[in-house]
């Protein structure tokens, strides 16, 4: 799957976007974790791996466009040359469109939930979520996130704390956090 197949699947996968928040917004750092997961109607699900892409800026005054994508174990990512090439597997996906100031990670803050698609630095304006997904068929069950806030610390090189805390349009909470490196690729160009 080149790249761009790869950058339409989570296009189709984003909806919505957040409220501006500014850097002064405080992220405690310190998580409980019993395990990187999330909850989702009444059911946990592991996450144990994630990346980020960058997108680079569609227009200065906006915000990098990273896509945040966490991953169950049994999903696998192949990239050739630093591009991914295809997924395979069986498991579960959350995927975030959210705007940093910096092109290659996500800043240590809060990032809220943006309806206006604003794209400003600190928000997120689509999330979406994959349960018992099968690539590459990409059979699944999907639901779409439609508020929210998700907090983040950057612990260097590739290495996240993350904590989220959102709902979809039905009202239904989608809670989790990870704790991990988050692999980085630049579809910038």
């Amino acid at each position: 799957m080149n790249h761009k197949i790869w950058k339409l699947l989570f296009s189709v996968f984003a909806a919505g976007l957040i409220y501006s928040c500014t850097p002064s917004d405080e992220v405690t750092p310190s998580f409980v974790y019993d395990l990187s997961s999330f909850s989702f109607n009444q059911n946990k699900y592991n996450l144990d791996k994630g990346f980020i892409i960058n997108y680079g800026k569609d227009n200065p005054v906006n915000g990098n466009n990273i896509n945040l994508n966490l991953i169950s174990g049994g999903i696998s990512i192949y990239d050739k040359s630093g591009i991914i090439d295809s997924a395979r597997g069986f498991g579960h996906l959350l995927f975030f469109e959210m705007y940093s100031y910096s092109n290659t990670e996500l800043l240590t803050g809060r990032y809220n939930f943006d309806h206006n698609y604003n794209r400003k630095p600190f928000t997120f304006d689509s999330g979406r979520g994959f349960l018992n997904m099968d690539l590459p068929d990409q059979s699944s069950q999907a639901f779409q996130i439609s508020q929210g806030t998700m907090d983040v610390i950057n612990t260097g090189q590739g290495n996240y704390e993350i904590k989220f805390d959102c709902k979809n349009y039905q009202g239904e909470q989608v809670k989790g956090a990870y704790k991990g490196k988050l692999k980085y690729y630049n579809y910038s160009y």
